[in-house]
């Protein structure tokens, strides 16, 4: 008589890890390697901005464009959601800042009121679109998505003439959020808020006491900084800009906090120039 023994499968634990897929030098240089890019290639106002209220820069189109040709990438759009209704009838109330004025004073001076304007206008359109940021070889890197609709503020008083608009714009939208993501620039900007530039946080004098701070002050001659690589950062939170040409940071002379902190390159080279002439041509006290 035969027996058949069954014989139970040995019980092992089964650890599933997630390891990186490059090596750690690796990541390393590939981030400096994008923030090469951003200090290098990228200019400020152009390519990228800071919008009052925030406390980080924020990327634009143009920035977005320069990262992905530098490494070889470009973005491919899906639409994933369309509303168009050519005779919607919206009702809509918009909020206005305006000056008021104080004659009576010398000089004369203003306070900031608010007008409200009541309208109806024709047509809503709305688009949803998703971007990949993808290789050349195919490889997708990341992706992002961006909706607009002639519901917002700027557009809703006038829907018709915005619909081609409204779609370009949630295009950019979905390609900037897919650039943030795919190069994992989250630490360097904020979300892409550009198309709130300026508008009226209810804060105004908030903002008059930061325009106030000597790291805004933006008179006087250019002059360059003695800035260390890993005090960028701080550089750029004391209003220095990046001149590319000269490969130095800078400001202008009105910026005496950014001075104090970081100095004045142009100092340094004079006082190699004039080697022991230098105790009769003290600069210290300049700023």
């Amino acid at each position: 008589m035969s027996s058949t023994e069954i014989i139970e499968p040995e019980k092992t634990l089964s650890l599933s890890l997630i390891r990186p897929v490059a090596g750690i030098a690796d990541l390393v240089k590939f981030h400096q390697d994008v923030r090469n890019v951003i200090n290098d290639v990228l200019i400020e106002d152009q390519d990228y901005g800071t919008i009052p209220g925030t406390s980080k820069p924020t990327l634009l189109k143009p920035g977005a464009e320069k990262i992905c040709i530098a490494f070889g990438a470009a973005p491919k759009y899906e639409k994933i959601e369309c509303d168009i209704d050519h005779d919607r009838e919206v009702k809509w109330t918009k909020k206005k800042k305006v000056k008021v004025w104080n004659n009576n004073t010398e000089p004369p001076t203003y306070t900031y009121d608010y007008e409200y304007e009541n309208g109806i206008s024709y047509g809503l359109y709305r688009y949803l679109y998703k971007c990949k940021i993808v290789r050349s070889d195919g490889r997708d890197l990341g992706e992002g998505e961006g909706v607009c609709s002639t519901l917002e503020s700027k557009f809703i008083d006038r829907p018709r003439d915005c619909e081609n608009t409204i779609c370009k714009m949630s295009q950019k939208r979905a390609f900037v959020a897919g650039v943030l993501n795919a190069f994992g620039l989250s630490e360097c900007f904020t979300q892409d808020m550009e198309d709130q530039q300026y508008q009226d946080n209810g804060n105004e004098e908030e903002k008059k006491e930061t325009n106030k701070k000597p790291w805004n002050n933006q008179t006087g001659e250019k002059v360059y900084l003695n800035v260390a690589y890993s005090d960028r950062n701080e550089a750029k939170r004391l209003g220095a800009k990046w001149d590319n040409n000269a490969r130095s940071w800078y400001v202008f002379s009105g910026n005496t906090e950014a001075l104090k902190h970081f100095g004045n390159s142009n100092e340094e080279n004079l006082s190699i120039d004039l080697g022991s002439k230098q105790a009769d041509f003290d600069t210290s006290n300049i700023f």
